[in-house]
């Protein structure tokens, strides 16, 4: 049977895991909803299938720049990443302790050749490599810069003066000062 009539030589479509005769997803991370027919304040309305958007989720929640849809499953939203229902779809559920890893570390690349399940330890060290892994003034949160950290390391001043200037602790000056952070 024909699901999408775009669809691309090289795609595969699986039923979602728990979804199945409402959402699929492909090999190459599109998304697919049946239709179907559902009660809406007790009259039947016709949902048509089609493609869904697949957008980016927002990289300040969790959503963490990763391709997601929306599946209304019972009256319920629920969201979905793409790279997690592919890999349940394709591989089979997470193993215990292991996530969903990019191999390439591109978030937005959510095919199934670029995915694997690994350890966070793994993703990490993949992030790593890749460049990617948040250190110093691209960690979420940070305060300083390594200018500060060098203003800091070089300053007479006491640790409680430089920690209201920088609005940060007066621990965390003592750190960078004794070379256990920003080296």
């Amino acid at each position: 049977r024909v699901i999408d009539p775009i669809a691309l030589s090289d795609e595969e479509w699986r039923d979602i895991p728990g979804l199945e005769g409402l959402y699929r997803i492909s090999n190459l991370g599109r998304a697919y909803s049946y239709p179907r027919t559902v009660l809406r304040r007790s009259w039947p309305m016709t949902i048509p299938g089609g493609l869904l958007s697949t957008p980016l989720g927002n990289k300040q929640s969790s959503g963490g720049g990763y391709p997601r849809f929306n599946a209304r499953v019972d009256g319920e939203t629920r969201h979905l990443f793409v790279h997690q229902i592919m890999m349940l779809a394709f591989v089979g559920p997470v193993p215990p302790k292991q996530e969903v890893r990019h191999l390439d570390g591109n978030p937005r690349n959510a095919v199934l050749s670029n995915l694997a399940y690994g350890t966070r330890a793994q993703n990490i060290a993949d992030s790593k490599g890749h460049g990617t892994f948040p250190v110093l003034e691209r960690r979420p949160g940070a305060k300083l810069t390594r200018d500060d950290a060098r203003e800091i390391a070089a300053s007479t001043l006491t640790a409680a003066v430089l920690a209201a200037r920088y609005h940060v602790s007066t621990v965390a000056i003592q750190a960078i000062r004794a070379g256990r952070c920003w080296r």
